[in-house]
């Protein structure tokens, strides 16, 4: 008798063997994980007379859609046991976790997906894509006198400050809170990671690169790199370089890092998807443009039968109004993935991107649609 619900305290010990039995992490972070960053009420578990099957874990978060921010989680660690896979299990979870969501009015989650694929036919669109470079070794005249390494895992606050004024050129990102620095620092020393400051030219810090060097590689990993400016990001680029020159430099970046023209990445790549739990607490949440908009949209729900169906949009002064009707003349059609990547703005009405996903019968539409969904540049760099 399979049984799905949210688990418990006396469920961890088995949560942390299906994550050994499924994933390759070391003893040290998963003693860390468990203890510090898990916490039981945010696991929801598949069960067969007690013994979890499949499990899921949902980070609570706060998250940032065009400028605005919304609670929202994190879905990570999604695990089945190897002896019960292709059986549909995880599709169950799935389903069960974005209704437990919506019960608790959180109409928005995100993943970075081990599958592309596998998500996107269930209803998840693209949020973030990020840009993969290469850097060539840069030469440099001097070293930049204020570059040095930081090394405090307890004391985020220097990072968080440089994070914060960095973060807020994007339109949709992720609001870190203490814990969220504390446990990002701490994973990232535990990978050996260096963490590397640049101060301004009043010694005060304004850019900072999370490295890590892969053992057997010849590549310097930024996993991140913010700055207060342009120019300064430019600049710890070069003193990395300088710094580590037996080392390629990689970094992944967000969209349009207004690089120098040598930088070029090599590829793009669909780094966070996103998903809408309430398609109706959705629309009506969101803030939009003060444009009178009516319209009847129909949407598809490969895993939510509930938000299928027919919805008549209603925007005036600023609030939109949903109402689901049985029948209309339809003018919008698109799948719940769609509809996510207009709301978040990874793709606009009339990108070659939503052809297969997106149809706007009523083409008069357009010009509303675009305004009311424009274009976005989002960036989440979370790895857990």
């Amino acid at each position: 008798m399979l049984s799905l619900r949210t688990l418990t305290t006396a469920d961890m010990n088995q949560a942390r063997c299906l994550w050994e039995e499924c994933f390759e992490d070391s003893s040290a972070f998963l003693d860390w994980y468990f203890e510090h960053r898990f916490q039981a009420k945010d696991g929801l578990g598949l069960f067969s007379n007690g013994l979890l099957l499949s499990s899921l874990h949902l980070s609570p978060r706060k998250v940032r859609i065009r400028k605005h921010t919304y609670p929202s989680a994190y879905l990570i660690a999604l695990a089945t046991k190897p002896a019960f896979r292709n059986q549909g299990l995880a599709k169950k979870l799935l389903t069960y976790a974005l209704r437990h969501l919506a019960a608790n009015n959180i109409f928005f989650t995100f993943l970075m997906p081990f599958n592309l694929q596998f998500y996107t036919r269930l209803g998840w669109g693209i949020y973030c894509q990020h840009e993969l470079y290469r850097i060539p070794f840069l030469t440099i005249e001097d070293s930049h006198p204020n570059f040095s390494l930081f090394s405090a895992e307890s004391d985020y606050h220097l990072l968080e400050k440089i994070y914060n004024n960095w973060e807020k050129k994007f339109d949709g990102a992720l609001i870190r809170e203490q814990n969220d620095w504390e446990c990002l620092l701490k994973d990232h020393f535990m990978d050996g990671g260096k963490v590397w400051v640049l101060s301004n030219k009043d010694l005060e810090p304004a850019a900072y690169a999370l490295t890590l060097t892969k053992a057997n590689q010849e590549k310097l990993f930024i996993r991140e790199l913010a700055y207060t400016h342009p120019s300064l990001g430019k600049d710890l680029l070069r003193q990395l370089s300088v710094d580590n020159p037996q080392n390629a430099l990689v970094w992944i970046a967000p969209e349009k890092s207004n690089l120098p023209p040598s930088f070029l990445p090599v590829k793009t790549l669909p780094m966070i998807l996103g998903r809408i739990t309430n398609l109706q607490k959705a629309l009506e949440t969101l803030v939009y443009p003060p444009i009178d908009f009516q319209a009847t949209l129909e949407v598809s729900d490969p895993l939510l039968p509930e938000n299928n169906g027919i919805y008549q949009l209603n925007l005036k002064e600023g609030q939109m109004r949903i109402l689901k009707v049985p029948t209309a003349d339809v003018q919008i059609r698109c799948s719940i993935g769609a509809l996510t990547r207009l709301i978040t703005g990874s793709a606009f009405p009339g990108d070659e991107q939503l052809n297969k996903e997106l149809e706007i019968i009523s083409p008069e539409l357009l010009p509303s649609l675009q305004a009311l969904f424009p274009k976005a540049i989002n960036y989440i760099n979370e790895y857990f």
